[in-house]
C-alpha cells in the first residue's frame, strides 16, 4: 500500500513539474475580422497578457491558426469553428498559449490556402540566434543561454590558500613566540 502511494505522489509530482515547465502564465489575445467573400482578414489589438485560458477549438475543420518560432518549428496549431458562407465580415476572438520563442501567426481558411501571416516576434522572449541577450534567461530561452555550470567558473582557490597562508604565519608568529626570560 505505501509503495503504491509512493508511486502515484511520484507521478503528481512529475506531472507538475511537466506542467509548470510548458505554462507560462500568458495568452496571446486577438479578434480576426474576416471579410467571407475574399478570404481576407485583418487582426485587431494583438498582445500578450496574464492567463492560462484558451479560445474554444474545433477537431478537425474551420479555420486554422498555427504558430511557428524563429526557425519555422511549429510550436501550436489549433483548429477554430468560423462560418464564412454570408456575406457580413465575420469576427472571431483568439485566445492561444504563449510561448516565448513565438515568431509568426499563420492563418489558414477552411479551404487550406493561407489567408494571412501575423508577426509576433515583439513579444518573443526567445529569438533564438544562439547569443544570450539581456532580455533571456535561461529559463526562457535554453536554446539560446546556457546553464551557468556549463561554463568553466573563475576559481579563486589559490587565492584563497595564499590568505590562509598568511594569516597562519601571522599567527603562528603572533602566539608561537616563547617568552624570553632575561637573566
Amino acid at each position: 500500500m505505501k509503495k503504491t502511494i509512493a508511486v502515484m505522489l511520484a507521478f503528481l509530482l512529475l506531472s507538475i513539474g511537466a506542467y509548470a515547465q510548458t505554462e507560462t502564465g500568458l495568452r496571446y489575445v486577438t479578434d480576426l475580422k474576416i471579410d467571407p467573400a475574399s478570404g481576407v482578414f485583418e487582426y485587431i489589438d494583438l498582445d500578450v497578457v496574464p492567463g492560462s485560458g484558451i479560445s474554444e477549438a474545433s477537431e478537425e475543420s474551420g479555420l486554422v491558426v498555427s504558430l511557428h518560432d524563429y526557425e519555422d518549428t511549429l510550436l501550436y496549431y489549433a483548429y477554430f469553428p468560423v462560418d464564412l458562407s454570408g456575406s457580413e465580415d465575420v469576427y472571431l476572438p483568439i485566445t492561444l498559449p504563449y510561448f516565448y520563442e513565438g515568431a509568426w501567426l499563420d492563418v489558414y481558411l477552411p479551404n487550406g490556402t493561407q489567408s494571412h501571416s501575423i508577426d509576433v516576434r515583439n513579444f518573443a522572449q526567445c529569438n533564438q540566434n544562439a547569443v544570450c541577450d539581456d532580455n533571456e534567461f535561461f529559463e526562457t530561452c535554453p536554446s539560446d543561454c546556457a546553464l551557468e555550470s556549463q561554463y568553466p567558473q573563475k576559481s579563486n582557490w589559490i587565492l584563497y590558500a595564499a590568505l590562509a597562508g598568511l594569516i597562519g604565519y601571522g599567527a603562528f608568529k603572533l602566539f608561537g613566540k616563547k617568552k624570553r626570560i632575561v637573566k
